[in-house]
């Protein structure tokens, strides 16, 4: 069976990958794909925080079919992980989609413009290794204080990886992180469409996503959250500072709406927004904190009704106005012409 490499060099992408063939320098961000015309069409991921337990869900789309995928992600000590909910995504996107308002024109535009599980074992370095099997997914949770035995182990089991990548896992393994290892096979030996979605949960004071491993993307990484918490949520630690952070959304939505458990009566509160990050540029993970308040926030669509024909219509009117007032006034003269008898002063 050949085999799939994609490794993402965080929990989290959010946009097409890149791939190439096996022959090409395996890196542990961007992807890597042996004799498959298989792409990541799509990667979005929710982050969900009640004030202790976060739990983040990504959800991957395969345009076209592979035989296995695989990919690396930091994650805390603890981490447990399970199935997520595939039916989230699609409500998400419906929540946050833009308010559409409607712009009237009055001008024709004549054409000129657009509408726009578990089972251990120790290894030399002080890795250990442990591995779980969570529905598709085969989880290996490495943990140490070795990085490079972490590299070690990938390379020997098929992972994209490479000793730049060393000084990142380090500073996870110093934080008491994890690095965890995962692939997914399909049981009918073809992976194609919306994977199932992977979930990991661990105890934190505050929501944190791991991406430093983008640093080392060969190709530009485009991030999606959404955040799921009690009240609105900021950025307090960018991951690449100075890359612009566009809003998509910020708003209380019913829990039931989006089938998660409420945080705050029936509802919770809802952040969203993307990010495109350039390799080289990535310098820590975000962290997010409580905003200053909750204002809403909603991108906005306008629709243009076009109202032209208005226009037309009233310079019509004019010109028939103008039309009639003409030919009266020129038929009145020409009537005072007729009637004017030569000796007679005119009226």
């Amino acid at each position: 069976m050949r085999l799939v490499r994609i490794a993402a060099c965080s929990l989290l992408l959010a946009s097409a990958l890149v791939l190439v063939p096996r022959p090409a320098a395996a890196c542990a961000c961007g992807a890597l794909i042996s004799n498959s015309g298989a792409a990541v069409g799509a990667e979005t991921s929710l982050i969900t925080w009640d004030g202790s337990t976060e739990t983040i869900d990504m959800v991957m789309v395969l345009d076209g079919r592979a035989d296995d995928a695989a990919w690396i992600m930091p994650v805390p000590r603890g981490t447990v992980a399970t199935l997520g909910d595939r039916t989230v995504f699609p409500k998400l996107v419906t929540a946050t989609l833009p308010r559409v308002e409607k712009q009237y024109t009055f001008w024709p535009t004549l054409g000129f413009g657009n509408d726009g599980a578990v089972s251990g074992a120790q290894r030399p370095g002080g890795l250990s290794v442990s591995t779980s099997e969570v529905g598709p997914f085969t989880v290996s949770t490495l943990s140490g204080t070795d990085p490079e035995a972490v590299n070690t182990w990938l390379d020997e089991h098929g992972y994209p990886t490479k000793p730049a990548l060393t000084t990142t896992f380090a500073d996870y393994l110093a934080e008491g992180w994890s690095i965890d290892a995962v692939k997914l096979t399909s049981p009918g030996g073809q992976l194609s469409g919306s994977l199932d979605p992977l979930r990991m949960t661990f105890a934190t004071t505050a929501p944190v996503y791991p991406i430093k491993l983008s640093n080392y993307a060969k190709d530009v990484q485009g991030v999606v959250l959404y955040i799921v918490a009690a009240h609105r949520m900021a950025i307090t630690q960018e991951a690449s500072p100075g890359s612009y952070v566009e809003p998509i959304f910020a708003g209380t939505v019913a829990a039931a709406d989006l089938g998660l458990k409420p945080l705050d009566g029936n509802d919770v509160y809802l952040t969203a927004f993307s990010q495109t990050l350039q390799p080289g540029s990535v310098t820590a993970d975000y962290q997010f904190g409580r905003a200053a308040d909750d204002t809403p926030y909603q991108r906005v669509t306008y629709e243009t009704v076009d109202l032209s024909w208005v226009t037309l219509l009233g310079a019509i009117v004019v010109v028939l106005v103008v039309m009639v007032v003409v030919i009266a006034l020129a038929i009145r003269q020409s009537r005072r012409r007729s009637t004017w008898t030569p000796g007679w002063p005119r009226d």
